[in-house]
């Protein structure tokens, strides 16, 4: 298995939008957004009705790969507010068989858009933790909540606001690349996870003021002195200097 570390013991799996944490055999992956596609659609954005079942094929093979005891999901499982759209049941429910066939414990953290989730996660008797769910030293949150990081683990990680960075080449061309964060938040290690979900691009955290961040606990931090980690999907992943020497 491929992997590159962002934190001790904790590692990037086959240069994938995920990490595996080693000490306590856990994959780890954020915001999926399983059933965006149809949401999209409804907008007047038609795409390939194949985009969640591409990426719960990934994880499949992912899960194959890495062989993890437990898999824990930290919010935004599946895309609408509301009830689910057809494409989200199919997915998710693929997805959860497959975990569950392949004797892996499962965690889901409740995000923002996981309204009616928990009908789902019921059939499978699947834990659905509504904030924070704390493990071994470490909280695993989605970030779209202000919690009291006085309360939490010395590790945080979370999502919610799917961090990527904005590059220019030297031909003045723009390029956007999907990045893992990490730096501090009193005291303590906060590690920001990107979208899983390939059409969730997010937040370019190299352009943005802290106001401007969807999660409360970003907008707490120093963000420009913490270090991103762009990814190149299933290619390559690099460690940046910190966020406030990349101005595009």
């Amino acid at each position: 298995m491929r992997k590159y570390e962002i934190y001790k013991g904790i590692y990037v799996p086959e240069y994938q939008p995920a990490v595996f944490i080693e000490e306590i055999d856990t994959l780890v992956l954020a915001d999926l957004h399983l059933g965006i596609e149809g949401a999209l659609e409804k907008q007047g954005v038609f795409l390939p009705l194949n985009v969640s079942l591409r990426l719960v094929e990934k994880i499949e093979d992912l899960v194959d790969c890495v062989k993890p005891k437990r898999i824990i999901f930290l919010g935004d499982v599946k895309h609408e507010f509301g009830f689910p759209n057809p494409s989200e049941w199919v997915n998710v429910k693929k997805l959860l068989q497959f975990l569950l066939d392949s004797n892996l414990r499962i965690e889901v953290i409740r995000g923002n858009h996981d309204n009616y989730l928990i009908s789902i996660l019921k059939r499978y008797e699947i834990p659905l933790h509504q904030d924070v769910l704390n493990y071994r030293g470490i909280s695993f949150t989605h970030g779209h909540l202000d919690v009291e990081v006085r309360n939490l683990e010395e590790i945080i990680i979370m999502g919610h606001e799917h961090p990527s960075i904005r590059l220019r080449d030297e031909t003045g061309v723009s390029h956007k690349f999907k990045c893992f964060l990490v730096g501090r938040i009193e005291e303590k290690i906060l590690i920001v996870l990107p979208s899983a979900n390939e059409l969730a691009t997010g937040t370019d955290v190299n352009l943005t003021s802290k106001e401007e961040f969807l999660s409360p606990i970003l907008r707490k931090v120093n963000i420009k002195e913490f270090q991103p980690y762009p990814i190149c999907i299933g290619e390559s992943i690099e460690k940046f200097p910190r966020l406030k020497y990349l101005l595009l």
